[in-house]
């Protein structure tokens, strides 16, 4: 019934309160469900066993898809071959852990050979898997492909798993085979229900309105009480047609009472509030979707504003956290420094480079056999605690291209007999060694530069004319930039196979219409790259199992200092070891980051051996 004064019924308030809020609701997740729609009635090519185009939704395990540069993934899917060499392809993840680096995939090597660049080949044969689970940096299964190790199964990891929302990078298609679908991939099983999320404004209400009712139920409660003391007898007032054995109310007077003035009182409770919030987020959103300054011409995308609770919260920043410099900075890693134990630990510069809008972002090493360091052009300026140390690395540091340019050995870019961990040489403990150190000092060098060129997964390609890197991360670009400034350049990457242009010209581009060819004037080193243990927050290191084309075989290693130097402490010599630490110190003072390189010879027996082990693993 209308209230005393007339006008609205409550229930009619609050009636209108829940269906404004219930039409907001449904407006929101009936676009949620159109975004779900259209993501589920997204095409790819299928082969079954012709070529034709399926729906997501359509899609069963062990149907094979073929996938095309900047396509998203529809289902998690094993990697067969793609139409680069080997089968390898780039994936980027962005949607799943919003990382923009490229992370390299790699599909069995042996059934990539088998089937090529073709993405019509013809496949028949099984794959066994682990059961679906939420994690997403492991997967163990098997494949088993006709005409392929005489039938036999073929090891499958992580490394050639392609995750459902992740975007195929860097080649032309890729062939796989679908594992997991729709609720049981791992992106699913790893998605949680959306909370409910409000506004700093809605919840400051909520607590108001707690607040409130504390004295709304006080009031209500006093007036029942002094309504029901206080009220005549039935008899005192007939005009009300009261009989005396009966009563107004099935209900005891107080609770009766209590309820009455419950609802007398309810002008104390803000509903017309609620209703106007919720009208001035639709308002809100509506204006931040038809904003032409948030416009993005590049994209043709507007913006979006997915969940109207929230438009108050924006520009109201109460905490930042970074996890590291290039989440707020342009992440550019640039490499400064090389140095390495023996000939009185010398230290060399590498070139400056061009100059860029914003200031690189420093990348530093420095190892017992082997390291580099870096610093941005503010850095190069400040003088830290150990001011002195620094500025003596900086005056006595040497070109690291002229210590290359020393060597005369057989092998391009490599060393025909590595200098041997006691090789020490005299002078102050930051370099300026004699100049029969030089050649110690060079071999060294070459080390370096060649591990730079050759342990990483960076993929050279040739965009425009010009030849690019496409990496896992800013850092390994810019440590296969380094060593290409110094004349051991990537140009070529045929899946197990890297080929180096040494003393290739930093300027120097290979011919236009001939893409992996060395520049003039350098020499080509090929090595065949066995076996890769990719880098991990576990190991904190990558390292490379590498055959030359005289057959000997060597183990490059990359990784961060406190995991190195102690795997280093059996085989090097303590007076080394004790000079990286100090200058390890020394670029962190100065707030660099460091890097430990590391390389040892192995015999043709050793490296069959680790191999036996690698596969059966």
């Amino acid at each position: 019934s209308p209230p005393p004064e007339g006008g609205c019924p409550t229930a009619g308030v609050l009636l209108f309160v829940m269906v404004i809020t219930s039409i907001k609701e449904g407006v929101e997740d009936l676009k949620r469900y159109k975004s779900d729609l259209r993501e589920n009635n997204t095409e790819v090519t299928a082969r079954a066993p012709d070529r034709r185009v399926m729906r997501w939704q359509d899609l069963r395990v062990g149907d094979l898809i073929i996938v095309h540069d900047h396509e998203a993934l529809p289902a998690d899917a094993i990697l067969l071959t793609s139409s680069a060499p080997n089968g390898v392809a780039y994936v980027d993840t962005a949607n799943i852990d919003g990382e923009t680096n490229l992370k390299l995939k790699e599909a069995p090597l042996e059934v990539a050979r088998h089937l090529g660049a073709d993405a019509d080949a013809r496949v028949e044969g099984s794959a066994s898997v682990e059961a679906p689970s939420r994690h997403v940096h492991s997967f163990n299964g098997s494949l088993s492909v006709a005409g392929v190790s005489g039938g036999e199964e073929v090891g499958v990891d992580i490394s050639a798993l392609l995750l459902r929302g992740s975007v195929l990078r860097n080649v032309e298609f890729a062939l796989a085979v679908v594992v997991y679908t729709g609720r049981e991939s791992k992106v699913a099983l790893n998605s949680q229900a959306t909370p409910s999320k409000m506004s700093l404004v809605e919840r400051t209400i909520n607590r108001s309105l707690v607040a409130i009712m504390v004295p709304y139920v006080a009031f209500t409660t006093v007036s029942a009480i002094v309504s029901v003391v206080s009220a005549p007898e039935p008899s005192e007032l007939p005009y009300l047609g009261v009989a005396e054995e009966g009563g107004a109310s099935a209900l005891p007077p107080f609770v009766s009472q209590w309820f009455t003035f419950f609802i007398l009182y309810c002008f104390l409770i803000p509903i017309s509030l609620y209703v106007t919030i919720e009208l001035v987020n639709l308002m809100q959103a509506y204006f931040i979707t038809q904003d032409a300054a948030m416009f993005d011409p590049a994209s043709n995308t507007p913006a979006i504003a997915r969940s109207s609770n929230l438009c108050q919260e924006l520009g109201q920043i109460q905490y930042v956290f970074s996890d590291k410099t290039g989440t707020l900075t342009a992440n550019e890693m640039v490499l400064r420094y090389v140095s390495w134990g023996g000939a009185g630990g010398a230290i060399a510069s590498l070139p400056e480079p061009a100059p860029k809008k914003a200031a690189p972002a420093p990348a530093a090493a420095g190892g017992a056999k082997g390291g580099e360091a870096g610093a941005s052009a503010a850095e190069e300026g400040r003088i830290g605690a150990d001011g002195d140390g620094m500025a003596a690395l900086r005056s006595k540091a040497t070109p690291l291209a002229r210590l290359l340019k020393l060597g005369k050995d057989g092998r391009p870019g490599g060393v025909s007999k590595p200098p041997p961990d006691s090789a020490r040489g005299v002078g102050s403990p930051f370099g300026g060694a004699g100049a029969g150190d030089e050649a110690e000092d060079a071999a060294r060098a070459r080390l370096a530069a060649e591990l730079l060129a050759v342990c990483h997964t960076v993929l050279p390609q040739k965009v425009r004319g010009r030849l690019v890197y496409q990496g896992e991360s800013p850092d390994e670009v810019a440590l296969v930039e380094a060593a290409a400034s110094v004349g051991y350049r990537l140009i070529r990457r045929d899946g197990d196979e890297v080929t180096v242009a040494v003393g290739a010209s930093a300027a120097a581009a290979p011919p236009a219409d001939k893409e992996g060819v060395c520049p003039p004037g350098s020499k080509e080193l090929t090595v065949k790259v066995l076996a890769v243990n990719q880098f991990n927050s576990a190991r904190k290191r990558m390292s490379a199992l590498v055959r030359y084309a005289d057959g000997s075989h060597a183990l490059y290693c990359k990784g961060a200092d406190a995991v190195m130097l102690p795997l280093l402490r059996g085989g090097t010599a303590p007076a080394d070891l004790s000079r990286a630490e100090d200058q390890l110190r020394l670029y962190a003072r100065e707030g660099l980051r460091t890097l430990v390189l590391a390389r040892r010879a192995l015999t043709s027996a050793q490296a069959s051996e680790w191999l036996r082990k690698y596969k059966a693993a």
